[in-house]
């Protein structure tokens, strides 16, 4: 119901990563959850040409994800900022242009 105040939003923008296990699997299986999430809430959410970023643990989950992107967005995109660690995992998957809202 909070969700619905300001509704429709311009962008959904999420930094949320699982509390992490120490289990890879299990953390990458929680990040792709948490951004599935976002894109129910770009889905409902989210006006006409809006636009949305999550950030994710990449994972066997992101072929999915992305096509789950494409779906719902004129463009999709990877990025990996500069200032993240080698050894991280973590790239922003970007969604442009929400496709037509509605029938």
């Amino acid at each position: 119901a909070f969700l619905a105040e300001g509704a429709p939003y311009d962008v959904v923008l999420s930094d949320m990563a699982p509390a992490t296990s120490g289990n890879k699997m299990t953390d990458q299986a929680r990040s792709a959850e948490l951004v599935r999430s976002t894109l129910v809430v770009a889905e409902r959410w989210l006006v006409e040409g809006g636009s949305w970023v999550a950030k994710l643990f990449m994972s066997s989950d992101l072929a999915a994800i992305r096509a789950d992107v494409r779906a719902l967005f004129r463009e999709e995109r990877i990025v990996r900022p500069e200032a993240t660690r080698t050894v991280s995992t973590e790239v922003f998957l970007v969604g442009l242009g929400r496709r037509k809202v509605g029938p």
